[in-house]
């Protein structure tokens, strides 16, 4: 005996207000079959439209419809029921969101079965896909027996997914941003999309492979290395260790933990640098006089190990430009003011030229 999944759906965008409703017509204008996993298709098609309703025949396979559009905020209202089938109770669907147009990047939401009702997939972590999970936040079974229709609201805004089923939130899902970690990266052919946090705010920063910028892009110069660039600095630890205030290019200033100074001889000057603590290294975020000649204007950075034996290593061969170098769309942080040196250090990476 065939499982018959019958949804009726509207759908609407957070940004329009209103409601649209997209139940596919007779012909399924606007919507495509695929399977995931990518197994060949039947020749026939198990989704149809009867009396009002989209019908699923259920007995052709792992089959999905897509909605061809893309969107971006969206709710996603639709009411749902499964035909009983005999000697078998369960069955299994669920409502997919925030996919990626090649489907490495997916977030389902569970609504079949016994268990049904919560949010699982895969984000892209690192560039790699990452399978996730929210079987556990599932309190209690929303899901009515077969034969009876049930209503699911899903929400997807900004980094954030609710799945609500039978009037109760049952799972809630959020991409993590980049101050969490590794941040969960949107992958839709070209373009990826991640959620990055600085300061108190929150954007989206898009990336997108194909750009002119990327595409023109002339490469990166550095000067000449030489071992008088790379010294051995004096570090005298700060007890309890200092908050640091750091200026970034948004006019913000964000407060990070800096365990200490470097102190060192170049130019014939003493010079001191105060580094921030980032996890088992020393970041340097500084600027010299070859600052908006040689070098990039705003500064630059440069990574060290953590002090041993009472020195930290400085090698400015490696200093490096920010992103705000190559792109006006980063949100760099700015050299504090005791970070600015009255010397010239050419070493490390020259200013790039567009």
């Amino acid at each position: 005996m065939r499982s018959l999944f019958l949804i009726p759906m509207v759908a609407a965008a957070l940004f329009a207000g209103d409601w649209k409703d997209i139940q596919p017509k007779k012909d399924l204008t606007g919507w495509t079959r695929l399977a995931i996993p990518p197994d060949p298709l039947a020749a026939d098609s198990q989704w149809k439209i009867a009396d009002g309703l989209l019908v699923c025949e259920g007995d052709k396979g792992h089959d999905w419809l897509r909605y061809d559009r893309e969107l971006g905020d969206f709710e996603l209202q639709l009411e749902f029921r499964y035909t009983p089938r005999e000697g078998n109770p369960r069955y299994n669907s669920g409502i997919f969101v925030r996919n990626t147009a090649d489907y490495k990047a997916w977030h389902q939401v569970q609504v079949g079965g016994a268990s049904g009702g919560w949010i699982f997939g895969v984000t892209m972590e690192n560039g790699q896909p990452k399978r996730f999970n929210l079987r556990e936040q599932l309190k209690e079974m929303r899901v009515k027996p077969a034969g009876e229709w049930n209503t699911v609201h899903v929400t997807a805004k900004g980094r954030a997914i609710t799945a609500t089923i039978n009037g109760a939130v049952v799972a809630a899902a959020a991409m993590k941003s980049d101050a969490e970690g590794q941040p969960d990266v949107l992958v839709a052919g070209d373009l990826s999309m991640f959620v990055i946090k600085r300061g108190n705010r929150y954007a989206i920063r898009l990336r997108d492979k194909n750009s002119t910028m990327r595409r023109e892009f002339t490469g990166r110069h550095w000067f000449p290395a030489e071992a008088r660039y790379r010294v051995l600095a004096k570090w005298e630890p700060y007890v309890p260790v200092k908050t640091l205030p750091v200026p970034n290019i948004l006019g913000e200033t964000e407060k990070l933990p800096c365990p200490g100074v470097a102190v060192f001889r170049l130019g014939g000057k003493e010079l001191r640098l105060e580094p921030v603590l980032e996890g088992d290294r020393l970041f340097f975020i500084f600027r010299d006089r070859t600052a908006g000649k040689k070098t990039y204007g705003a500064g630059r950075f440069l990574y060290a190990a953590l002090a041993k034996d009472g020195t930290v290593e400085l090698d400015f061969n490696k200093a490096y430009n920010p992103p705000c170098a190559f792109t006006p769309f980063a949100t760099c942080p700015l050299p504090p003011k005791q970070n600015q040196l009255p010397v010239e250090i050419p070493a490390g990476e020259l200013n790039y030229h567009h």
